[in-house]
């Protein structure tokens, strides 16, 4: 990458190089190297069937929990389709299948992941991690050293102040914090498009516009559509900003080429982000919250009537200031190890803070260059941060009306642009400061940065003191001493006149603060080196080879959801934040919550309907139940369940479904197989049943995650029912022709087949990929048109009819 910046765009410097790899060693060297995995492995012991896998006490931050349990299951099936060459549509070992290409924490076709395909699965969050800090900080220095600084002496940033910016944005606690989470590929790809975008603007060379269709594709892909936007929106920002500046004539000949490049990069994600909307809007994560909003609505359009109370103004008072207060001082409320007494947790409510110096220099940019463009783009993205942050009266709700808002957004993922925008600014104010312009000109030099570092210091002190909990007294100390010891430094070094020692002193005191601050988050976690294999998860493997269509439920937690993913096990549950609803809905009756880990009824005919076959319980004495105990060991015992159906299967009647509810249906049903609701009946009755016995089960002579086929013989038409979950993507052929689905049993696949002998092909195929294939063919046909050079208008040597 830095041969080829030097030879096709802008050099990076050799120090910056070295420095950046330096800093990710500091940060990932023990995960690169050390033995440490990012996946927190060391959590495994926590829950059966791991009880005897790991013998230490689970030493991973607590952020990284969720990576074991949703975003390591669904990398494991990405690359096991793309290792097979198949588009990775479906996750068929979750539930009775999720959507797989639609999962953000999938992380599908995103660059910085298929960059590490060649790793093992556990090694490769750590490479991810690394490229992701890597690229924000070369990306980080490469922008802001092309930004313009204004004044007198005019030209762009200078090679130390770029470099102590992109440091600020790079270990900034957006990124560092969640580095192993989608929301950090965003983070990473920020810059680079920050960079091509300068270029295309200024100069409009084919190989910019080409720099800018992929870095922006791969912000596209990041995985986290909120925190993707939010980006894009601070391109837009900072593009306007950077055509201000440039003469009217050329502001419209660069807009275009500008916006199309943006657009061809977005085109190319297409088929991931429909798919990931798609699938967003039907789970609890987007669905609980929706409805929340919309009855809040009805009550309250803009939030204002119940501002009229005084409680609910003193409530807003204390909620903005609890969630402003940790942009100064990130742990004044506690940290993650000791306590936290914030509104959310650390890492959300401080995810914009970019050390104690930038915020200094951010606010004298504020103050002292009013008027610059990258300062009102900056700044006001900043400022707008804070208010989304602080959510006033009626802000909320009209967010949440944009398609840009999802319901749950609660602010944390607009950060993104908060800490890109402190270190544009500091690294602006640094510039003046170099050059003594502005506030640091003349007698404000003495004074100004002086002043400003004190009463902002003493402004965090205050914080510290009256926020801090009493039961992290002693880190209180330490947070604040590094707080304040930083900006003491940059005082003093600020008073006087920039010397060649006066950068490398600033830039330590940054890297020192933010690794002191963020390090832990990013540290690894001591354990197994990869997902190790219990013996009963081997007894439940080697019972899926033998009963293809075997699903297993857990009792008491263990074996979290999505988990058996890894080991390519059929689980009938679903991670709470990606289960879709409609399946919650009906799998209710049979456990004790609507998502998660409940306590099983495993006599109901919702388990016979999932094709439960295997329960995994933890070790200790065996329930009263009819089932078979099949093994045990000191990991947790398996129980078998003989009377589970099929993945398809036949019912003997079919009742119509009408209108109601039908959950309260499949809730009172006893045997599926005897009677199923379906969506849509031949010749319009309300009542089918079949006129002779069972026929034979249909064969599976093909089995993959998003694709089956099946070979029957009937003796008449009949209803063929399966427990695959239908999310309006399957797709069937009737021996080449197609077969509509329908709707059985609440959420799941069936369909009329005719009598006779068929084969029948099961695809799946999401509502909106194809047209998301053909809109990245116009992206990738645009891209190649803006990246072409143009060939000369006159070649020497040639006649015109030549060259014509």
């Amino acid at each position: 990458m830095a041969w080829g910046l030097r030879r096709w765009y802008d050099p990076v410097p050799g120090r910056m190089l070295a420095l950046a790899s330096l800093i990710t060693l500091l940060f990932l060297g023990p995960v690169l190297f050390g033995g440490r995995t990012l996946t927190p492995l060391d959590r495994l012991g926590e829950a059966a069937p791991y009880l005897e896998a790991s013998t230490k006490p689970a030493a991973s931050h607590p952020l990284q929990r969720p990576l074991l349990s949703v975003t390591a299951p669904a990398q494991a099936q990405v690359r096991r389709a793309l290792k097979a060459g198949e588009w990775p549509l479906w996750n068929p070992w979750a539930g009775a299948g999720t959507p797989l290409l639609g999962q953000e924490e999938a992380q599908v076709l995103q660059p910085l992941q298929i960059a590490t395909l060649p790793l093992p699965l556990e090694p490769a969050a750590g490479a991810t991690a690394a490229l992701r800090l890597w690229l924000a900080l070369v990306f980080a220095y490469l922008w802001l050293r092309r930004c313009r600084p204004g004044g007198a002496g005019g030209g762009e940033i200078s090679t130390p102040a770029a470099t102590l910016g992109a440091v600020s944005y790079g270990l900034g606690a957006f990124l560092i914090q969640w580095l192993g989470w989608p929301a950090a590929n965003a983070a990473a790809w920020l810059p680079g498009v920050l960079y091509a975008s300068l270029r295309c603007l200024r100069q409009g060379d084919p190989r910019d516009r080409g720099l800018l269709v992929a870095v922006a594709a791969g912000l596209a892909l990041a995985g986290d559509l909120e925190t993707a936007g939010y980006a894009f929106a601070f391109v837009l920002a900072a593009g306007l900003a950077e055509l201000a500046a440039l003469a009217p004539e050329a502001r419209l000949r660069r807009l275009g080429p500008w916006l199309l490049a943006l657009a061809s990069g977005v085109a190319l994600a297409a088929p991931v982000l429909h798919a990931q909307a798609e699938a967003g809007r039907d789970t609890f994560r987007y669905q609980l919250p929706a409805a929340d909003t919309r009855r809040e609505a009805l009550q309250d359009p803009l939030g204002l009537v119940s501002w009229g109370s005084a409680e609910r103004r003193r409530t807003w008072a204390a909620d903005a200031g609890s969630r402003l207060i940790p942009q100064a001082a990130p742990r004044a409320f506690g940290d993650a190890f000791s306590g936290y007494r914030g509104p959310s947790h650390v890492h959300k409510d401080a995810g914009a803070f970019a050390g104690s110096l930038a915020l200094l220099l951010a606010l004298l940019s504020l103050v002292g260059l009013r008027r610059h463009p990258g300062v009102v783009a900056a700044g006001g993205a900043w400022i707008l941060g804070l208010v989304v942050l602080a959510r006033p009266p009626g802000l909320a709700e009209l967010l949440e009306t944009l398609p840009l808002f999802p319901p749950t957004a609660n602010a944390h993922r607009f950060q993104i642009v908060m800490v890109a925008a402190l270190a544009w600014l500091a690294a602006l104010a640094l510039e003046r400061w170099r050059r003594g312009e502005g506030l640091f000109a003349g007698a404000f030099r003495r004074w100004v940065p002086g002043t400003a570092a004190a009463a902002l210091a003493v402004l965090i002190a205050g914080l510290y003191l009256a926020h801090g909990p009493e039961s992290a007294r002693g880190s209180t100390w330490v947070w604040m001493g590094v707080q304040l010891a930083t900006l003491a430094v940059a005082g003093l070094v600020l008073l006087r006149r920039p010397r060649p020692w006066s950068w490398a002193l600033l830039t330590l005191a940054v890297i020192l603060e933010l690794a002191i601050f963020h390090r832990p988050a990013a540290r690894g976690a001591e354990g197994p080196e990869t997902f190790p294999t219990p013996q009963s998860v081997a007894f439940l493997q080697q019972g899926s080879l033998e009963d293809e269509d075997a699903r297993f439920a857990a009792l008491d937690g263990a074996l979290v959801p999505d988990l058996a993913t890894i080991y390519r096990l059929h689980d009938m549950r679903v991670a709470p934040a990606h289960t879709p609803v409609s399946y919650a809905q009906l799998t209710r009756p049979a456990r004790d919550r609507l998502a998660g880990d409940g306590a099983l009824d495993l006599a109901s005919p919702m388990l016979d309907l999932l094709g439960v076959r295997w329960v995994l319980a933890p070790p200790g004495p065996a329930r009263e139940t009819s089932e078979i105990e099949v093994f045990g060991d000191a990991g947790g015992r398996i129980l078998e369940r003989p009377g589970a159906f099929s993945r398809w299967f036949y019912p003997e009647t079919a009742e119509l479904f009408q209108s109601g509810d039908w959950r309260t249906w499949t809730a009172a049903a006893e045997d599926f197989r005897h009677r199923s609701l379906v969506g849509k009946i031949p010749g319009g009755d309300t009542l089918w049943q079949a006129s002779q016995a069972h026929p034979a089960p249909p064969r599976r002579t093909v089995l993959g995650p998003a694709r089956e086929v099946l070979e029957l013989d009937l003796p008449e038409p009949r209803l063929l029912s399966s427990s695959h979950f239908h999310n309006g993507g399957w797709r069937l052929l009737l021996d080449g022709r197609p077969l509509s689905p329908i709707y059985v049993n609440g959420p799941l696949l069936g369909a009329w087949v005719p009598e006779g002998r068929h084969r029948i092909d099961v695809l799946q195929r999401p509502r909106g990929f194809l047209p998301g294939l053909a809109i990245a063919a116009i992206g990738a046909a645009l891209a190649l048109a803006l990246a072409a050079p143009r060939p000369d208008r006159e070649v020497p040597g040639l006649s015109r009819e030549s060259q014509s």
